[in-house]
């Protein structure tokens, strides 16, 4: 399954809400046997991945964290 939904601002960077509703719905998607493939945001200039921007965020977020030890 992919998620497709817009964002009418043109801003295609995922919102705090747009990672939880991905979240609960790959945890519902689990519970079926189904897989969530991606979460697309489209607007007028192009699209983005929310799995793509996720993991760019976690890998941000670790390095932060070991550059601070």
């Amino acid at each position: 399954m992919i998620l497709v939904h817009n964002h009418p601002s043109g801003d295609l960077r995922p919102s705090q809400a747009d990672y939880q509703v991905t979240d609960r719905i790959y945890e519902c998607a689990e519970l079926m046997g189904i897989q969530l493939l991606d979460h697309i945001i489209i607007g007028k200039e192009g699209y983005e991945s929310i799995f793509y921007a996720k993991t760019v965020k976690d890998e941000n977020d670790k390095t932060e964290h070991e550059e601070g030890l």
